[in-house]
């Protein structure tokens, strides 16, 4: 998956400069968006990390950290600042950490490393490969995954993925409760079942599963233990 930054910061020169280190740590997957004025920030869009600048005209990063919360709860908090006073102000928010603008060049390497582990936790996904490309899946957005012909198609909430592979080895990746082998052809995360119905199990986005009878026995009693829900 691809994920992304946003930097917000007066400071021309300081915007430019955490720019420049993130272009050197991240890998392929982030995309970084950059705001010199924080009014031009957009706060129904999602950012997986947010790099703020405490003290800003018009809005300051307290402010903006707050409201945008409120929304995406999930999303990292890093302050970059030179007002170490202010540090305690920021309690009631909880950043996941703060960087001093005159430590950057050291300190930006060591918590961009937290940042992965933190995002890898808070977004597991598996990366398969195929004819030269290499997808991220987040296997939070799988809803169900088809074999037939040696192919594997992995369907999630917004887009489809075929690859070579065998269910056997995608079930062993996502290694996640929530997934469960139906058959030979399906494993299914059961978070996104909407219900059992006759011969039918109806999924999320509209999709259908045909069951036998067999199977239809073993997912009434998930569906009624609900133990795979999160």
């Amino acid at each position: 998956m691809n994920y992304k930054i946003g930097i917000i910061d007066s400071n021309q020169k300081d915007l430019i400069k955490l720019n420049h280190l993130l272009s050197k740590l991240k890998k392929e997957e982030f995309d970084v968006f950059s705001f010199n004025d924080p009014r031009q920030f957009k706060y129904n869009e999602k950012y997986h990390v947010l790099f703020l600048s405490i003290v800003m005209p018009h809005n300051d990063g307290f402010t903006i950290a707050k409201k945008y919360l409120k929304s995406f709860p999930k999303t990292i908090i890093i302050f970059v600042t030179n007002h170490k006073e202010l540090v305690y102000q920021a309690c009631n928010i909880h950043p996941f950490d703060f960087i001093r603008k005159e430590k950057l060049e050291v300190e930006i390497s060591y918590v961009f490393k937290e940042i992965i582990c933190k995002l890898h936790s808070l977004y597991p996904h598996i990366t398969l490969s195929y004819q030269g490309n290499t997808y991220h899946i987040n296997i939070h957005d799988i809803i169900f995954c088809e074999s037939f012909n040696h192919h594997i198609e992995i369907h999630c909430k917004d887009d489809t993925y075929r690859f070579y592979n065998s269910l056997k080895n995608i079930y062993s990746m996502i290694n996640n409760q929530s997934f469960q082998m139906l058959g030979r052809s399906y494993l299914v995360n059961m978070n996104k079942v909407i219900k059992l119905e006759n011969n039918t199990l109806y999924l999320y986005n509209n999709y259908t599963i045909p069951i036998n009878k067999k199977n239809k026995s073993y997912i009434s009693s998930l569906i009624q233990g609900e133990d795979f829900y999160d």
